[in-house]
């Protein structure tokens, strides 16, 4: 799917056109995983598929002592990637779950807002023209400067709601 059709990027979702992007974000804050932009079209399970999300879990997790990411219920049939239980015939147990889970996914959308406040610019849709400023690359930058931020505050509402400390920027920097 060519991402800069105009038509592609209009989700009947929201009733607007725009870019989506796939975040996996850990316990400490840190957004691990950005993938995009996609047109506002895709649905989640496609950008799985697309940015082989479940084959890249699968190398790092192992099969005996399984990890998993928790999504919104658009991530359907993938073995690394939990969602909400089916809530027409939920135990007590299973209520407690979903609950507790919903808490979990608000991490990512928490991390989301994090970029578009620290940097306001890129969520200001009438500045950002397709074809007239790399929209899709402004938004990945921000998300790393928003990263080392993080590494360099100690932390940010994520990482305290979960008790988790963020690298350091050093550690967050390195690559191998």
């Amino acid at each position: 799917m060519d991402v800069y059709r105009e038509d592609a990027l209009y989700s009947a979702y929201y009733k607007a056109h725009g870019f989506k992007y796939q975040i996996v974000v850990s316990a400490c804050g840190i957004m691990e995983d950005v993938s995009g932009p996609f047109g506002g079209r895709w649905n989640d399970a496609e950008m799985v598929r697309d940015t082989l999300l479940e084959e890249r879990l699968q190398t790092l997790f192992d099969a005996h002592d399984p990890y998993y990411i928790y999504g919104d219920p658009a991530y359907g049939g993938f073995t690394f990637i939990q969602r909400p239980l089916d809530t027409t015939t939920m135990s007590p147990g299973e209520n407690y779950y979903n609950s507790k889970m919903a808490s979990v996914r608000v991490s990512v959308e928490h991390a989301i807002g994090l970029v578009a406040t620290t940097f306001p610019a890129i969520d200001f849709v009438r500045q950002e023209k397709l074809g007239l400023g790399g929209v899709g690359v402004k938004y990945l930058v921000a998300c790393m400067m928003r990263n080392m931020m993080t590494c360099i505050r100690g932390g940010n509402q994520i990482s305290d709601m979960f008790g988790v400390q963020p690298p350091s920027l050093s550690e967050y920097l390195r690559y191998e």
